[in-house]
């Protein structure tokens, strides 16, 4: 029956209120049996990993990972597990091949996508990511060419952040002493890993970290006379220079003594695999 627009009755607004509290009660368990159910299914579903590193064996189905951090994870790949292969620097999964278990070889690049055991130490692949070794060794034989061809070494004497400019001087006698190096928002900038000089161990890092004195590659274009370049990569690192006359070498450690003018002692030098690395200045 309507009321019009005279006053509502108490008995009427008493069902109401009622009805509105039980309808947020009712609501309110909802929300919460629902919110339990999702924090105990979180709680019993197996942790997702996704360990990404070199292959160090294949043995049946089982691969032994080696992880960036240096940790072998024990991978088992089962038959609904999907194998792809993309290129080396391909950036989505547009364009992948399909592969199998057997196509896998010590060496190979993999990221794998599955549950972490129970144990911590053993992941069941849902699918395997690969980068076939024979492709990142082509991949950085055709960077080593391209920085011979279009890359240049030298000192950072300043950095100019504002404009977008890195003055490096040259070693070479021969050349222009100061080289201006423009970089942009779509400029690569690596550095040198402190405990490493290859070239394939340079990591991402930002503008600020490079500084005054420090040893910069750059590889893009140079202008006709020299004084500028225009860099679609850099790459830094702080060095220590050693001079003074050699007084051990073994060659098969890879080590030599080096009797440093400076200190006046001898320091051991690990020397570097330079052919699987750009050489640096």
């Amino acid at each position: 029956m309507p009321f019009g627009d005279g006053p509502v009755p108490k008995q009427i607004l008493l069902v109401v209120a009622i009805v509105l509290s039980l309808s947020a009660r009712s609501a309110f368990v909802s929300h919460a049996a629902e919110k339990l159910a999702g924090q105990q299914s979180s709680a019993q579903a197996p942790a997702a990993a996704r360990p990404v590193g070199t292959i160090k064996s294949i043995s049946g189905n089982t691969i032994v990972l080696t992880t960036d951090a240096g940790a072998d994870v024990i991978i088992q790949v089962q038959d609904p597990a999907k194998l792809v292969r993309i290129a080396p620097g391909q950036k989505d999964l547009k364009d992948v091949t399909p592969i199998q278990l057997a196509d896998l070889q010590p060496g190979d690049r993999i990221l794998v996508r599955g549950k972490l055991a129970d144990d911590g130490k053993s992941v069941a692949a849902a699918s395997v990511i690969a980068i076939k070794k024979a492709d990142i060794a082509e991949k950085q034989s055709r960077e080593r060419k391209e920085w011979q061809r279009h890359g240049f070494g030298g000192l950072v004497s300043n950095v100019d952040a504002a404009g977008n400019t890195i003055n490096a001087s040259l070693p070479s006698p021969d050349e222009r002493k100061t080289v201006a190096i423009h970089f942009s928002k779509d400029t690569i900038l690596r550095r040198y890993a402190s405990d490493s000089v290859k070239f394939d161990d340079a990591k991402p890092a930002p503008l600020d970290q490079i500084k005054p004195g420090d040893q910069l590659r750059a590889r893009g274009t140079r202008s006709a006379d020299g004084a500028e370049f225009t860099a679609d990569e850099i790459v830094s690192g702080t060095f220590r220079n050693i001079a003074g006359p050699i007084s051990a070498l073994d060659a098969s450690a890879g080590t030599i003594a080096v009797q440093d003018l400076v200190l006046k002692k001898s320091c051991a030098t690990c020397l570097p695999p330079w052919h699987n690395a750009s050489p640096r200045v």
